[in-house]
């Protein structure tokens, strides 16, 4: 600091003088008196003990101790206009905390994508993601998004369809070469199975048939889809995955498909919210996000 600081609005005018080349001129700009603007004047050149203007009645020009300071008068006030205008973007910026809940294959799989777009749009938005198979109280819970397959129960909550997700049976080029051909859905009870413990019963579908399959003995059981996707890519049986958790791997020949013509495709996604909490903006800006983001076709390719 200088003799007690220098004011910014003095080093303002003093530019502001510069810019115009008169006293004048100045004062009409920033609506105060000419007599004013020589005040500030003066008192700068006091509070520096240097001489800033060679003034005339006719002319006005900056000594060299004045083209020091105007230099540093413009950066420092451009960066002033930078950060009003920093801080005025800021204070429109949607702010605010969300708290959503996905499984664990959306979680790991598709979300991290999602939510780092929604992330460059809204930096200012803070997200916390509670990845769980588990059904959770959005309620109790404090949670505002919830990302499901199967359809809602809960009057209080709104619920919106985002697409299919088909599953279907897989099991590497491996283990199917050194066990029984599958010609018919019968013909899964002779081979290894790997169940979801949230899914004991197979409901697969070809045209107009259906064939249901209760896995009572499975060779490996789990709550993990991505552990039973890595385990049937290590040869350890056959698995019904969502298509989405293991196209990778039929791409690359690790998996393939067993009995590709029978399906599932009544699993269906929902993205649910509380009634009361959809009309909060930072709540409809995810709302709209998700509705027009790529996420049904994610989970149905």
């Amino acid at each position: 600091m200088i003799n007690n600081s220098l004011n910014l609005n003095d080093l303002a005018i003093f530019a502001l003088v510069v810019k115009k080349r008169s006293f004048t001129q100045a004062a009409l700009e920033a609506g105060i008196s000419k007599a004013w603007v020589s005040q500030k004047i003066s008192q700068l050149e006091g509070k520096l003990d240097i001489k800033l203007l060679n003034r005339t009645t006719r002319s006005l020009s900056l000594t060299l101790g004045g083209e020091i300071l105007f230099e540093h008068c413009q950066a420092m006030l451009k960066e002033v206009i930078h950060a009003e205008n920093h801080l005025r973007e800021y204070a429109k910026a949607p702010s605010g905390k969300l708290v959503i809940t996905c499984p664990e294959i959306s979680g790991l799989d598709l979300f991290p994508a999602l939510l780092h777009q929604f992330k460059l749009l809204y930096p200012q938005i803070k997200i916390r993601l509670i990845i769980t198979d588990q059904f959770v109280d959005l309620t109790q819970q404090g949670i505002d998004f919830a990302f499901r397959t199967g359809k809602l129960t809960d009057s209080g909550l709104v619920s919106r369809y985002i697409g299919a997700v088909p599953r279907c049976l897989v099991a590497s080029p491996e283990y199917l070469s050194n066990n029984s051909p599958i010609k018919s859905p019968a013909d899964l009870f002779n081979h290894q199975l790997l169940k979801h413990s949230s899914l004991p019963d197979w409901l697969l579908k070809k045209e107009e048939e259906a064939f249901k399959i209760h896995v009572k003995n499975p060779v490996i059981e789990s709550n993990s889809l991505i552990f039973l996707h890595k385990m049937s890519c290590l040869h350890h049986g056959i698995a019904f995955l969502p298509y989405y958790l293991c196209s990778d791997a039929l791409k690359h020949k690790t998996l393939v498909k067993v009995l590709p013509d029978w399906l599932n495709v009544d699993n269906e996604y929902y993205m649910v919210y509380h009634k009361e909490k959809s009309v909060l903006y930072i709540h409809q800006l995810f709302k709209d996000f998700i509705l027009q983001s790529d996420l049904n076709k994610m989970i149905s390719n």
